[in-house]
């Protein structure tokens, strides 16, 4: 595993140039705004992943991954993130098995993203998360700012984020269940390398 995981690393940077270069350009064609975020999985993810899961080094498709962030307006965040994933799976062969469609039906936390496994231009596996700015900040601060977005007032938004909590955790579920996993992985420093910007 070792070997492999140096190997990999050390394509990253080719890969990154790589694959970016004509996401930008059709991205660009198609006049959206956007930053793109890149990120190699840490070994100690990859081996709680492998052993959580059950599976080899080789059946972890996301330890390249891009994020596309989208300054989209709310009336039109869903059409340009659809958008974006029909211009990178034009682009980049996806496989179909890792399609996740967190858009049309979000997560019980707010978690709103499309996610798709494609095989880069080097044949990696590399996974591609696709959002808007809003999207983005419910999921990187999580329920708080969802619930912020929610209601006009910050404050009246964190006091029914709060009333959530409580109301979840008093009656034990799977939506329970996954807060408490959510703010256990937020104790977890993120291994995100910003890569490029184009405003």
């Amino acid at each position: 595993m070792n070997i492999s995981l140096r190997k990999q690393r050390g394509e990253e940077t080719e890969l990154s140039a790589n694959l970016f270069e004509p996401i930008e350009g059709e991205l660009k064609k198609h006049k959206l705004k956007f930053e793109i975020k890149g990120r190699t999985k840490s070994i100690f993810s990859i081996w709680r992943k492998m052993s959580k899961n059950n599976i080899e080094f080789e059946e972890v498709y996301d330890i390249f991954a891009i994020r596309i962030i989208l300054d989209s307006s709310l009336s039109n965040e869903k059409e340009d993130c659809w958008r974006t994933y029909s211009i990178v799976t034009d682009i980049y062969k996806p496989n179909p098995l890792r399609m996740r469609d967190w858009i049309s039906i979000p997560k019980s936390n707010g978690y709103e993203s499309l996610h798709s496994t494609v095989i880069g231009p080097s044949g990696n596996w590399v996974e591609v998360q696709i959002r808007s700015r809003r999207m983005d900040e419910i999921a990187e601060k999580g329920l708080a700012a969802h619930w912020k977005y929610k209601t006009d007032s910050g404050e009246g938004g964190l006091d029914a984020w709060i009333n959530n909590v409580r109301d979840l955790l008093d009656s034990p579920s799977r939506e329970s269940d996954e807060l408490v996993e959510e703010f256990k992985q937020g104790l977890y420093g993120k291994e995100i390398i910003h890569i490029y910007s184009k405003g």
